[in-house]
Order: C-alpha cells, then structure tokens, then sequence
C-alpha cells in the first residue's frame, strides 16, 4: 500500500506542475536607453489596453529593463516618460496568449513636453 500512495503523489505532482505553466495571459517587456545606448532607470512607463481602456503604471529598472505581466490578450500602447528625455509612445502592440511583445525604446534627449509617437508595426517575438 506504502509504493502505492507514493506512485499517486509523484503522479499528481508531475501533473500539477504540468498545468502550472499554463497561462491565459501574455506579457511586454523591453528596454528604455539613451541615444548612447545606456540604461534610463526610473522612467515611468504607461501600459494601456485600448479596447478595455485599463493602465497599468511601472517604472525601469537601474537597468532600464521593464515587464508588464499577466496582461489580458489585446491590443496595448505604451508610454515612456522621463525627466531630460522627449516622451516616448508606441501603439498598436497585440499582445497574444502566452506570448512576450518585446518593445525597446531609445529616447531622444529634450523636454517631457514633446512626444515621439512611432506607429509601425513591431514584431512580436515568441519565447516559448
């Protein structure tokens, strides 16, 4: 009975962990730089969902790295804002299930009060 109820616990382990990785959710992540190429910490980053017309607010890390995650499949637009910097959106980014839309921004030194709205398309890139 012992080898049994050992079978049937590694079992249910193996399956729990299996359903575990699956998610319904997907994310965006990238990297905020100067014109140089170094890292913009602290900028403020504005994640929108267009169709529900949700935000979800973060900032960079000191190495200028940010992820929104667990974002419902849609179509997003993105906002960075940081101080010395011109702001920066890009919109129309889908985000599917499971899936990562990577978004790299590189910003252009002036005023906050100026935005630079880029709008083509930008690939998504599967990393799983």
């Amino acid at each position: 009975m012992g080898k049994c109820a050992v079978l049937v616990t590694a079992l249910l382990l193996v399956f729990s962990s299996f359903l575990a990785g699956q998610t319904n959710t997907g994310r965006i992540l990238g990297t905020v730089t100067d014109p140089r190429g170094d890292a913009v910490s602290g900028a403020s980053v504005k994640v929108t969902d267009v169709e529900r017309g949700t935000e979800r607010n973060l900032n960079t890390t000191d190495a200028g790295e940010y992820v929104a995650p667990n974002l419902a499949p849609g179509v997003y637009k993105v906002r960075i804002v940081a101080k010395g910097f011109k702001t920066e959106e890009r919109s129309d980014i889908q985000v599917s299930v499971a899936a990562d839309a990577h978004i790299d921004f590189t910003l252009q030194t002036g005023a906050t009060t100026e935005t630079v709205v880029v709008t083509t398309e930008t690939p998504m890139i599967e990393t799983t």
